[in-house]
């Protein structure tokens, strides 16, 4: 693998380092991070969905009091 591939896949340098000398499962890590990222981006995009749908969330206003 070459380190411009690597890069390009937002692996970092130290891990690239490790890919480069051998480690077994040095980019396990840098796949569950991107998977993380990944399920928080789809949340995130579901979240803008519903606003889009929907529009802005509007809780109810209750007025108390009052002089």
């Amino acid at each position: 693998m070459s380190i411009g591939l690597l890069r390009s896949l937002d692996v970092p340098l130290p891990v690239i380092a490790e890919v480069l000398s051998g480690s077994a499962g040095a980019l396990d890590g840098v796949r569950e991070e991107q998977e993380a990222e990944l399920a928080r981006r789809r949340r995130t995009l579901a979240a803008l969905e519903r606003v889009l749908a929907g529009g802005l969330p509007t809780p109810p206003v209750r007025v108390v009091g009052g002089g």
